[in-house]
C-alpha cells in the first residue's frame, strides 16, 4: 500500500483544464479592460496635467491672473508647436476626430462628438480640440476655454467616457469638470448617468473626483 502511487488520469487532467479554460475566458477580457482604462486614464492624466502647467507658466511668464493674456485666448496660437507636441495640424476637427461616436449606456452613436474648434494631433496619438467658452461662473472663477480630446484618435473603441472626454479651463488656469465649472450641486449616481449619456465633462468631474480612476 506504501508503493501505490497516486495521480490524475487522463479523464481528470482535461476536465481541470477544461475548467481553467473556461475562467481564463471569462477573466482574461475584464483584465484587458481594466488594463486598457488605466492606459488611458493615465495619458489622459498625462495631457491634462501638462495642460495646467503650461496655463501656469503661462501666468507666471505674464505677471497676470487671467488667461485672456496668454496664448489661451486664440486657439491658433496655442496649438502650436511651442506648447505641445504636435504630428499634425488638421484644416478642420472633423478631418482628424472619427465620424462616429458612442456613449457607453447603450452604446448608441452620440451627436455630442465630433465637436468644432481647432484641432491638431498630437505625436503620441491623442487629437485635440480647443475653443474659447466662458459660459459658465462660479466664486470668483470662470470658465475660459473648452477642450475635447479623443486619447488614440480615430482608433476604437471611440467611447465617451473610455477613450474620449471634455474639460473646461478656467480664467485662473484650473481644469474643471462639469460641476467644477458650473457650481451645479454634485449627485454622484446623476453625474454617472450623464457620462454613461455621451456628456464627457461629467466623466471628468467623476475622475477628478476619483483620483485619477474610472469608477463608472
Amino acid at each position: 500500500m506504501l508503493n501505490k502511487k497516486i495521480g490524475f488520469t487522463l479523464t481528470e487532467l482535461l476536465i481541470a483544464l477544461t475548467i481553467i479554460g473556461a475562467i481564463a475566458a471569462l477573466s482574461i477580457p475584464s483584465l484587458m479592460g481594466n488594463l486598457n482604462r488605466k492606459q488611458m486614464v493615465t495619458q489622459l492624466k498625462s495631457t491634462i496635467t501638462a495642460i495646467q502647467t503650461l496655463a501656469g507658466n503661462q501666468l507666471t511668464i505674464k505677471k497676470s491672473k487671467s488667461l485672456l493674456d496668454t496664448d489661451f485666448s486664440d486657439p491658433q496660437k496655442l496649438l502650436q508647436e511651442k506648447n505641445f507636441q504636435i504630428a499634425k495640424l488638421c484644416n478642420t476637427a472633423a478631418d482628424c476626430w472619427s465620424n462616429k461616436y458612442k456613449q457607453i449606456s447603450d452604446m448608441s452613436e452620440t451627436n455630442l462628438f465630433p465637436p468644432d474648434g481647432k484641432t491638431v494631433v498630437l505625436k503620441n496619438g491623442t487629437v485635440l480640440t480647443y475653443k474659447l467658452d466662458n459660459g459658465y461662473t462660479t466664486n470668483d472663477d470662470k470658465t475660459f476655454g473648452r477642450f475635447y480630446i479623443d486619447m488614440n484618435g480615430k482608433d476604437k473603441p471611440n467611447i465617451v467616457g473610455r477613450d474620449v472626454f471634455e474639460f473646461f479651463i478656467s480664467e485662473k488656469g484650473k481644469i474643471m469638470g462639469w460641476y467644477e465649472a458650473t457650481g451645479e450641486e454634485y449627485n454622484k449616481e446623476t453625474s454617472i448617468t450623464d457620462c454613461k449619456s455621451g456628456m464627457g465633462s461629467y466623466c471628468i468631474s467623476e475622475i477628478l473626483r476619483n483620483n485619477w480612476t474610472i469608477t463608472y
